[in-house]
């Protein structure tokens, strides 16, 4: 694809440009419209009209050392024979980004062609890339590779911004003789100012060094972890902004200017969930009128498990061993099927399984024991190389990346087995609460943008409290980021069935027995208190229910009279028999006695005398 008919044949929104430059040919050039092959003249350049596509202009060669993956995700890419490989296309839009180095740093940036600029981000109208099949400076532009063009599966502005980062610490790399300090100043800002992990930080400084031609970078091996360790003492031993300012003689604003490049502010401690961002105060013209809302038409509720799980945050919570993760584990494979969970329809689709208290060996022994075999579901463990993040150190991104990922086509839940393995304790100067809601609240968005459901595993207190889900350990910050709570009740030593209680923000709370069947799968075992009900009970409640035939979470049905429900057991020889009555059915006395002694034991609904409904559980 070199030429105009041959971008217009595939598409492409292309503009003419005058010979050998860059600069387009019409005052409104953006305006015009593209594609139009009576605007070409022969000779001239061909410029791509970045309208909906994002092109990544590589202007530092030090860049390419640290695009190695973005390039790998990228189907287009193209140069000259003096700069190949200098653009990177991708669909979807970005907001334009120049990124350039702080005057200071001139003795280091001032041998390059493009001097201070690093790279640039440009996509949307009005942006425009010199195309293949252009002469620029004399050089012909070619293709380095090209497919069709995808979607960046990632967040292409924060991958960009990181690669920006490492470029300019490399054009800074020191001589022999401050190369460790160098590297130990930036790992104790990139913990103290940055939280990074430890983690995150080795691998960035181990990846900076090798990338910057030190010999001995294999030494730089850890650094975020001594990072880590020293800043967590009173008397450790760091460096930080003096250390970079002393052994690169500039100002202290210059280096400040690199790492707010990853939006790292030096100097500004303060807590993250109450910065204050820059404020529109007509910001408020962008929600919706009352009005406007009435008329607007809601899709219905998209259930992951009906009536009990919905897209959003949901917490699953239980005493230690009850058997919490033998129940997600169902709930993946149901999902991955779209089978019944607890006797409840599930929605199909892809799942992401966070087992960290479980190893491989373990989950398929389980899987054995469960006669299940699923296969789509990704199933991620403690010993992954590269380690899980915790929450707001990437894990988010990691579950942001699985949903956009063109491999994975209805990203549908994500369990993450348990909480406490991917908190983040966050600072010393939040309490619990505070705590608590920001590891969750972005956890929460991101279900909300992605429209899936992420289920949390999580343990309950050691005491009880007069509300089942206060017994959740942690603070209220849990409960107020949650769309849906689950808790798992068991007495063991009474050695009876646990009972399911369940708060989903769009249903009715529910409450139901559960039980493991032999395969160590859990199953409804119907209302509390039903699995000790006389014959008699029982068939009223099935009675009931199947007269119903409909919802009762939502109402949807016909109530039930009591004269419908006379004739049906009446005329059940069955349980006749089966209650020793020799023939003789229940009177209509026995028969009503006992839906009043059913509806005081809440295990079904009395509407007015003679009418009934199923109570939904």
């Amino acid at each position: 694809m070199v030429t105009p008919e041959e971008y217009i044949q595939n598409k492409i929104p292309i503009i003419p440009c005058y010979h050998n430059t860059r600069k387009p040919i019409g005052d409104q050039w953006q305006d015009q419209p593209t594609g139009d092959i009576k605007r070409f003249s022969p000779g001239d350049n061909i410029g791509w009209h970045l309208i909906e596509q994002s092109d990544i202009d590589i202007d530092n060669p030090i860049c390419h050392k640290f695009l190695n993956e973005i390039k790998t995700r990228c189907c287009a890419v193209y140069g000259r024979k003096s700069n190949p490989q200098s653009h990177l296309l991708f669909t979807g839009k970005n907001e334009y980004k120049k990124w350039t180095m702080h005057k200071d740093f001139e003795p280091w940036f001032k041998k390059f062609r493009k001097q201070s600029t690093i790279l640039e981000l440009r996509s949307g109208k009005g942006f425009q890339s010199i195309a293949p099949g252009s002469i620029i400076d004399g050089e012909e532009v070619c293709w380095d590779r090209y497919e069709e063009l995808k979607p960046y599966p990632g967040d292409l502005r924060k991958d960009v911004e990181l690669v920006v980062f490492a470029t300019m610490l490399s054009i800074l790399y020191p001589p022999k003789g401050a190369r460790g300090d160098y590297c130990y100043a930036v790992a104790c800002l990139l913990k103290k100012w940055g939280k990074w992990s430890a983690e995150k930080i080795d691998y960035f400084v181990l990846s900076l060094a090798e990338k910057s031609n030190d010999e001995n970078f294999r030494n730089k091996k850890g650094k975020g972890t001594h990072a880590h360790k020293q800043l967590n003492r009173p008397d450790g031993k760091t460096k930080g902004l003096p250390a970079l300012m002393e052994i690169l003689k500039v100002s202290g604003e210059a280096i400040k200017d690199i790492f707010e490049v990853v939006g790292i502010e030096i100097g500004k401690e303060q807590k993250e969930e109450f910065k204050k961002e820059r404020l529109d105060p007509t910001a408020w013209k962008q929600g919706i009128k009352a009005s406007d809302l009435a008329k607007k038409e809601l899709k219905d509720i998209e259930w992951v498990v009906d009536q009990i799980i919905s897209p959003g945050l949901t917490i699953i919570a239980g005493k230690s061993k009850i058997g919490k993760s033998w129940l997600v584990l169902w709930l993946s494979y149901a999902i991955e099927f779209g089978l019944e969970f607890l006797g409840r329809q599930c929605a199909k689709g892809n799942v992401l399984h966070y087992s960290l208290e479980d190893g491989k060996r373990r989950i398929k022994n389980r899987w054995k024991v469960m006669d299940i075999n699923p296969t789509e579901t990704y199933y991620q463990f403690r010993d992954r190389k590269p380690k899980i993040p915790l929450l707001t150190m990437g894990l988010e991104e990691e579950i942001e990346n699985w949903c956009n990922d063109p491999a994975i086509k209805n990203p549908k839940m994500v369990v993450v087995d348990v909480y406490v393995k991917v908190k983040k304790t966050i600072s010393r100067n939040l309490n619990a609460y505070e705590n608590d809601n920001y590891n969750l609240q972005n956890l929460q968005t991101l279900s909300t943008k992605y429209n899936i459901a992420i289920v949390l595993v999580h343990h309950t207190k050691k005491g009880s409290e007069n509300d089942i889900f206060d017994e959740i350990n942690g603070s209220a910050g849990i409960q107020s980021n949650m769309d849906s709570m689950i808790v798992i009740a068991s007495n063991r030593k009474a050695g009876k069935n646990s009972v399911f209680h369940c708060i989903p923000k769009d249903a009715e709370q529910l409450e139901f027995e559960i039980g493991m069947n032999e395969k160590m799968i859990w199953e409804d075992k119907g209302p509390v208190g039903s699995t000790t009900l006389s014959l008699l009970q029982s068939k009223i409640i099935e009675v009931i229910n199947n007269l119903y035939k409909g919802n009762p979470a939502i109402g949807n049905g016909e109530s039930v009279k009591s004269k419908d429900i006379h004739k049906a057991i009446q005329s059940d020889d069955e349980l006749t028999e089966k209650s020793g009555r020799k023939g003789k059915p229940f009177s209509k006395e026995e028969i009503n006695k006992t839906l009043e002694r059913l509806a005081d034991k809440d295990l079904i609904r009395k509407c007015k005398r003679g009418v009934w409904e199923p109570i939904p559980y």
